[in-house]
């Protein structure tokens, strides 16, 4: 009876870890071509890896060809530093430096090379100064926090001429645990940083979490996103604002601890398309600049990415107070 228990054991135990890596690469499958216009099963995410520090970083040196009816055709390249732009090198190859601070959106994970917002801005830039660098420091899903941290990594390396920071509105949730968790939408919920008690911590928003290298595959989540419904309890509109109250607040601090890596006389612009955080900005040391990208400029209904022509949009949006700011860096 034992034997026969344990003969019948063994098999279902193969066949279970046959059919979760069966659906691990399903799911890879599916999200790589629905979503990054390329099959790629070799990690869970061919635009980010996974990173102690900072929960999830963009992959280093990775090269890739997609196709996308939405996005466009074309060459997606991160650099050895895994940003998409070209290697840094040393300060003397540029003579002028700008920090593009974001999410996914300035990360452009489905923009073809030449369309993203950097890129665009480069070539602009070419027209005002000789060899301008522009440095994407953006990943889809950060929130304000990870935002900070990356930038204090780099800014000790590279002193920027002028510092912009996209807003997004998902990044209020993105910087609470507690609306992570309990929100089936926030996305990637895996081990981050959060702010806590004046100071950071980490920890994973997943109901059910292993590793930060194992919760980061397809299968957990997957599994976590849809077992919220049954496991968590249901917050009310009262919980929510009182959570998004306090993400306010941390979203304020880390605004003001990015500008303040920064010396006062960096320019620094905000891109936003919610009037409601301009305050906030202003209070920090930036000029705002409105830019709504059009629904028609978006992947939506699919998607709610801004396209080439989206980013396009933003640049025409922002150039005038970058010509501004060059101006004036220009007279001083």
């Amino acid at each position: 009876m034992i034997n026969f228990k344990k003969s019948c054991l063994k098999p279902l135990i193969i066949n279970f870890f046959l059919l979760a890596i069966l659906l691990e690469l399903f799911l890879r499958a599916f999200k790589s071509i629905y979503y990054d216009g390329i099959l790629w099963i070799h990690t869970p995410s061919v635009n980010n890896v996974y990173d102690k520090k900072l929960g999830w970083k963009s992959p280093k040196s990775r090269t890739f060809f997609k196709k996308d009816e939405i996005y466009g055709n074309g060459q997606i390249t991160y650099n050895s530093q895994g940003f998409r732009a070209p290697e840094y090198i040393d300060k003397n190859k540029w003579d002028f430096i700008v920090f593009v601070i974001g999410d996914s959106t300035m990360q452009g994970y489905q923009i073809p090379d030449g369309q993203l917002f950097s890129h665009l801005l480069e070539k602009e830039l070419k027209k005002y100064t000789n060899k301008p660098y522009i440095l994407p420091l953006a990943v889809g899903g950060y929130g304000t926090i990870q935002q900070y941290l990356l930038v204090k990594e780099i800014s000790d390396k590279i002193k920027p001429d002028l510092v912009i920071h996209h807003w997004s509105g998902n990044d209020i949730a993105n910087n609470s645990y507690e609306i992570e968790r309990y929100t089936p939408t926030a996305n990637n919920n895996r081990l981050k940083p959060y702010y806590e008690d004046n100071e950071i911590v980490y920890k994973s928003p997943y109901f059910f979490k292993l590793s930060p290298r194992i919760d980061s595959l397809m299968l957990m989540k997957f599994i976590n996103n849809y077992s919220k419904n049954f496991f968590l309890k249901k917050l009310t509109n009262k919980d929510i604002k009182e959570l998004e109250e306090k993400a306010w607040e941390t979203t304020d601090l880390f605004i003001g601890k990015i500008s303040n890596l920064f010396e006062k006389e960096v320019p620094k612009i905000a891109l936003i398309d919610d009037y409601q955080v301009s305050d906030m900005y202003k209070k920090h040391g930036f000029t705002t600049v409105y830019s709504s990208v059009p629904t028609n400029l978006t992947g939506l209904p699919r998607d709610n990415h801004a396209t080439g022509a989206g980013h396009s949009y933003m640049i025409k949006s922002i150039m005038p107070e970058i010509e501004k700011k060059l101006e004036f860096i220009k007279e001083n």
